[in-house]
């Protein structure tokens, strides 16, 4: 049987990059480097993005949908990305959507507001009924410290970074 242990961080590169880079570090920092799917470093060359991609899911216990104002991703042709059926991004949240086990928390990023069921294809209405979450360079840590909160309820800290805690609050 396979255990769900892992945060899937979903997100789109030429959107909120630099936020799920920087969230990606302290995720590591706090839930250790094997409980976190990024898929700049979880996919190796010449791996099937797609399968590797659903086995990230498989493996996930809270997926984090990093929504920026550019998250649609319009296309050349003027089109939204997120409204084509093989959209990596889309795929990404309808997969974890239709999991119950999955626990799916929007994190809107630079002042990005949760779409409305009208906006989005309906495949990924159910988002629009998840609590958001907002990720805010001004109170950065502040921020991810009680998204972390959040997902502390699905996920265990990493050893190493639960001593460090204990000590620090020793000191």
């Amino acid at each position: 049987m396979l255990r769900r242990k892992k945060i899937f961080l979903s997100y789109r590169r030429g959107d909120t990059a630099g936020h799920v880079g920087r969230l990606h570090d302290e995720l590591v920092r706090v839930f250790g480097a094997d409980r976190v799917f990024m898929d700049v470093g979880g996919i190796a060359p010449g791996d099937d993005f797609i399968h590797v991609l659903r086995q990230g899911l498989a493996e996930s216990i809270v997926v984090l949908v990093a929504m920026g104002p550019r998250w649609a991703g319009v296309n050349d042709g003027g089109s939204r990305r997120i409204d084509d059926p093989n959209d990596f991004v889309r795929l990404e949240v309808v997969t974890a959507l239709a999991d119950q086990k999955v626990r799916v928390i929007p994190v809107l990023c630079e002042g990005a507001k949760m779409p409305s069921d009208a906006w989005l294809p309906a495949p990924l209405s159910p988002l629009t009924r998840r609590q958001a979450f907002e990720l805010s360079d001004m109170r950065w840590r502040r921020d991810v410290d009680a998204l972390f909160d959040a997902v502390k309820q699905s996920v265990p800290v990493a050893g190493r970074a639960k001593r460090a805690a204990r000590r620090a609050a020793m000191a």
